[in-house]
């Protein structure tokens, strides 16, 4: 369906210009598309290529310093707290 839907827009996007020269509307965005898509992927490539600048650790020790972290207490402590109180629905049918 979306084929046939394609095919009768191309066959009337077709332009003349004043030199008589034809252009299909259609086949001019698909080849403007895929050159985009072209140029994007290269792009990212690039971008790509350049966050390689660091290597691959096994576990997370390799990524601490040295007697860098001390913890002297284990203990959460919470800024704030909100509480909301609601009375629970009573169910009478069911006796």
């Amino acid at each position: 369906m979306f084929l046939q839907a394609f095919s009768s827009l191309a066959a009337v996007c077709t332009i003349v210009n004043a030199g008589g020269d034809t252009y299909n509307i259609p086949v001019h965005i698909l080849i403007a598309l895929v050159i985009g898509f072209i140029v994007a992927f290269l792009t990212v490539s690039g971008m790509k290529a350049k966050l390689k600048s660091v290597e691959k650790r096994e576990n997370a020790q390799e990524y601490v310093k040295q007697d860098s972290l001390r913890l002297s207490a284990k203990s959460d402590r919470f800024l704030y707290v909100k509480k909301d109180r609601r009375e629970k629905p009573q169910n009478n049918n069911n006796r």
